[in-house]
């Protein structure tokens, strides 16, 4: 029986991986359908210049979030940014000024 060894491995496309590919899909079909929009009211040129840079620059974009987070890192930000911030702390200082209880007896 032959096992595949790349079963457990991340999505990729065109070196973007994970949970960016449906944004970079969905920004593909986007910025095609602006370009579709924008061909009737602008000269040739002009338009597929104008895509091309939105295009560029989206991709550049999700290419940089890749990066920055990772895999699934774009995730748990997002789960982070939806906790209440009355519950949230962003530093330790409140746990090392906790007073530690006195035993009994001493």
């Amino acid at each position: 029986m032959e096992i595949n060894k790349s079963a457990d491995s991340t999505v990729e496309f065109f070196g973007i991986r994970g949970i960016y590919v449906p944004y970079t899909i969905g920004g593909i079909l986007g910025v095609f359908l602006l370009f579709l929009i924008l061909q009737s009211i602008l000269p040739p040129a002009l338009n597929l210049a104008l895509t091309a840079g939105i295009l560029g620059a989206g991709i550049h974009r999700i290419k940089y979030l890749d990066k920055k987070y990772g895999d699934q890192g774009m995730d748990k930000l997002q789960a982070r940014r939806m906790q209440p911030r009355r519950i949230r702390h962003q530093n330790a200082a409140v746990f090392t000024q906790l007073i530690r209880p006195t035993q009994v007896g001493q």
